[in-house]
């Protein structure tokens, strides 16, 4: 007697690879292999949400945003059933799917970097006021055509904040300083 073991469907990106660093404004070829004849087709999020009818493979043009922070962004492919796609596809857990990272990162270096510790509720740029008081930092870069990105999501720029604490121990309580570094790493460390 013999059985045949049916193989579960799959979507795969194959293109880009997972991780490559991609440019503001730059329209990519996303490749998707997919079990033959079981979708009707493959939807590829986000951005510029594509798909395509004609495969496996799949290929579906997809433009970054030329106004968009740098850093990591997922980009998945769903493979379309026949009987095609119903309501929200975020939650089903029926759905094929695959899922890729890609890098966003500008082609230049910012010629001045910034940081800038705020408050996340009343965007207050001052110092900390009580224990346990949350604070955000941004990492701004001023670039050479004269815009400011948040570069705090980049993976080419690292920063860190050293517990160098220097204190005033006056009447009105007790004040500290952290020290940061921040730096925008394309082959040269700033």
């Amino acid at each position: 007697m013999c059985v045949a073991l049916a193989q579960a469907p799959f979507v795969k990106i194959t293109s880009p690879k997972s991780g490559i660093v991609v440019r503001p404004g730059e329209i990519l070829t996303v490749v998707v292999d997919a079990t033959p004849g079981v979708f009707k087709g493959v939807i590829v999020t986000p951005f510029t949400a594509g798909g395509s009818v004609s495969g496996p493979p799949y290929r579906v043009l997809l433009e970054v945003p030329a106004d968009i922070m740098p850093g990591v962004y997922p980009v998945g492919a769903i493979g379309v059933p026949p009987s095609g796609l119903k309501g929200k596809t975020d939650n089903d857990k029926d759905l094929v799917r695959d899922t890729i990272d890609l890098d966003v990162e500008r082609s230049d270096s910012p010629k001045i970097l910034t940081a800038e510790l705020s408050n996340p509720y009343d965007r207050t740029v001052e110092g900390f006021h009580k224990v346990g008081e949350t604070r955000w930092l941004s990492i701004i870069g001023v670039f050479a055509d004269g815009t400011k990105v948040e570069l705090r999501s980049s993976k080419l720029t690292s920063y860190t904040v050293r517990p160098n604490i220097s204190g005033d121990s006056g009447r009105r309580g007790s004040r500290y300083c952290n020290r940061s570094r921040a730096s925008k790493n394309h082959g040269e460390e700033r």
